[in-house]
């Protein structure tokens, strides 16, 4: 969920929200119910305070999700097409490739029951055999770029006493992330979580790293540097798979 949606979200349910929309498009908020908050503190609040209605409203959804799946079973199990059965067998060889179990068609006539077709059955296959592959979750690039846009960002104070974003921290990260969302690169799973590592090493709204040892602009081009070398983490991969 989008800093956007959470403020959809909570505004639907009468909570009180003020926020800032800088020159990229995304948000610092910075009052919730008429409390105030600096940095990212408001950001930070607002997703711990949907967090909080969400699961109760998910409770209530599971509720709703159980009965229904306890009706389906009365239903009949359909069978799956040839086009279907082909479709299986395809998905099945890769898989098989990858290293992963073949998928029963026990599991595709389920899946079938419950979403009408195999396709969505088939799109979570692809995504881990992707991810088996070295391919990090296209979620997880999208919770990335989202957190840089909205966290990682240095403020100062104008003339006028208000607060501005003076300038995002790791600029070419973010960007190349960005690319890569639009099919332009590709980022392997182990690049994405050392590229996060590498901002452990700082503080949110600081220029140099905890221990002093480096600047803000030489760790984000640590960070693209490792995000770079992504083809050969999923090649390695690949060869390590082909000799198991």
């Amino acid at each position: 969920m989008t800093l956007k949606e959470v403020v959809d979200y909570l505004r639907k349910r009468g909570v009180s929200i003020e926020f800032k929309e800088r020159s990229d498009g995304s948000l610092r908020i910075v009052s919730i119910d008429g409390i105030r908050y600096k940095g990212s503190e408001g950001n930070n609040k607002a997703r711990e305070k949907a967090g909080m209605e969400m699961s109760a409203a998910q409770k209530e959804q599971r509720r709703k999700a159980s009965k229904e799946s306890r009706e389906s079973h009365k239903k009949t199990t359909p069978s799956l097409s040839k086009g279907e059965k082909r479709i299986l067998a395809k998905e099945n060889v890769k898989r098989r490739d990858e290293g992963l179990n073949s998928i029963k068609r026990k599991q595709a006539r389920a899946s079938k029951k419950l979403e009408g077709d195999i396709k969505g059955i088939m799109k979570r296959s692809r995504s881990a055999r992707r991810h088996k592959a070295g391919y990090a979750y296209r979620k997880n690039i999208e919770t990335d770029v989202e957190f840089l846009k909205n966290n990682w960002v240095i403020w100062r104070r104008t003339a006028a006493g208000t607060e501005e974003a003076y300038m995002h921290m790791y600029p070419k990260t973010t960007r190349y992330l960005e690319e890569a969302l639009d099919g332009r690169h590709v980022i392997s799973d182990s690049a994405l979580f050392e590229a996060r590592q590498i901002r452990y090493l700082f503080l949110e709204g600081e220029t140099r790293s905890k221990d002093g040892s480096l600047t803000i602009e030489q760790g984000d081009e640590m960070q693209l540097r490792r995000l770079m070398r992504s083809k050969e983490d999923i090649e390695g991969k690949k060869e390590d798979n082909r000799k198991k």
